[in-house]
């Protein structure tokens, strides 16, 4: 039995572009750590991670990745973080129904993952950033005139 290589090597390279076209698609979704999905009840307090998720991450995780590139962004280490999901979702899930985690390089300009989420220190491209802090931004106009009202 003979291979024709050159078609196998063809329909290998159609096949990864066609992969890669579908996650290029995908739009992205950046999730803030503290207070959105740690509860976060007590603020900062010594560094560590004390309280329980605001809700499944397990579920919450695989709804996402079922249609976006997801991370979560910090100014904690991504491996702490990753610890304490981890441990979170084997207390709650099957391991088979765990999405993976995966800290994001810091040479990683984008984030683009069909089954992992992503963790980092950096504020990456995503076209929607879950934030519990976050305040939208139209024009300074407006800002300025709703600053105070808001911190105050």
């Amino acid at each position: 039995m003979s291979y024709n290589y050159t078609d196998i090597d063809a329909e290998m390279e159609a096949d990864k572009a066609e992969y890669t076209a579908k996650l290029d698609a995908r739009k992205t979704i950046a999730i803030d750590f503290d207070g959105v999905l740690h509860k976060y009840s007590k603020g900062w307090q010594d560094g560590s991670i004390y309280d329980d998720e605001m809700t499944s991450l397990c579920d919450l995780f695989n709804l996402l990745l079922e249609k976006y590139n997801v991370f979560i962004f910090s100014t904690r280490s991504p491996r702490q973080i990753k610890n304490w999901i981890e441990d979170k979702m084997l207390r709650t899930a099957f391991l088979a129904e765990h999405p993976d985690l995966k800290i994001i390089p810091f040479y990683k300009k984008f984030w683009k993952s069909f089954r992992t989420v992503g963790i980092t220190k950096r504020k990456l491209p995503a076209h929607i950033y879950i934030d519990d802090r976050a305040y939208k931004f139209e024009d300074w106009n407006k800002t300025l005139l709703e600053i105070d009202d808001i911190i105050c």
